[in-house]
């Protein structure tokens, strides 16, 4: 079974990220809005969701998924609504969700089919999620170009930036209120708390004391500092591959020290048995 993600309102500003020249605004639609009907509804949650993870560059399957019960509580709504329940009954029975695990009626998970997706999108975003993203980086500067590219504020690039830095220098992480203070601002502002959080919900930042994650770097590691200094940092920024080179170099400095003893003691073994010999050959000659 697929472990599956709680999906925080932080997420959905995150929708007005940035996609190379062209920028998405995504708005789930509210049934209050003129024309809209249940199964519009639906389906643009389901559209939200899978937008959101698609956006995070996640391999795991299921993650864009939502279960009828689920739409509901966001909507604060009854979920045992007979019309909400036949139209999410109707998505399924004309191909726009998929059934991605067994449950009840309430807890199954759904996505959206090629078919949903279509019938959702606008023009614009068919067009932008037509274009396969660049996923194969080489170095760390193509990642971070792309990570920066679909955060939702400025404030975002910024806090990337910082954390970046600390990578750098020690990995340690970097408190709430320290990143505020080194941006200037207040730590309880929406756009720096939103920021944050975004930068959390996709990954690529953990913990209270925050610190970037592996998936932030090209295969996990910092790929300039294993070629400079060659080794992989770490949570602890330990430089395990010299200390490796360090230990054989002492070990190999000892074993020439014990041969260079063991050949000294040897020398002056011969000798002494070389003294004795003659020595006892002079008395014989007496």
């Amino acid at each position: 079974m697929v472990k599956r993600k709680a999906i925080s309102k932080t997420k959905a500003l995150a929708m007005r990220r940035k996609t190379g020249s062209a920028s998405v605004a995504f708005k789930v639609k509210s049934i209050n809005d003129s024309g809209c009907k249940s199964r519009d509804v639906l389906l643009s949650h389901l559209m939200e969701q899978y937008l959101l993870n698609n956006s995070s560059d996640d391999e795991q399957r299921g993650v864009e998924s939502l279960s009828f019960g689920e739409i509901m509580s966001r909507l604060n709504m009854n979920d045992h609504n007979t019309g909400w329940r036949n139209a999410w009954k109707d998505l399924q029975k004309n191909g726009f969700t998929e059934q991605l695990e067994s449950g009840g009626f309430f807890t199954t998970p759904f996505r959206l089919t090629q078919q949903g997706r279509d019938e959702a999108s606008t023009e614009e975003m068919k067009e932008v999620l037509a274009k396969k993203p660049k996923t194969n980086f080489q170095t760390n500067q193509e990642l971070h170009e792309h990570i920066k590219g679909k955060l939702m504020n400025k404030r975002g690039e910024e806090i990337f930036d910082l954390l970046l830095q600390d990578h750098e220098k020690n990995g340690d992480g970097m408190k709430r209120k320290e990143l505020a203070k080194a941006l200037g601002i207040s730590e309880t502002g929406a756009y720096f708390s939103y920021a944050l959080q975004q930068l959390k919900d996709l990954g690529y930042a953990e913990g209270k004391k925050t610190r970037l994650t592996k998936k932030a770097f090209v295969k996990g590691k910092d790929v300039k500092k294993d070629a400079e200094k060659g080794y992989q940092k770490e949570s602890g920024g330990r430089n395990s591959a010299i200390k490796e080179e360090e230990k054989e170099k002492v070990k190999k400095v000892k074993q020439e020290k014990e041969c260079g003893g063991r050949h000294t003691q040897s020398n002056e073994t011969a000798k002494i048995e070389k003294v004795k010999q003659e020595e006892s050959l002079v008395k014989q000659e007496e």
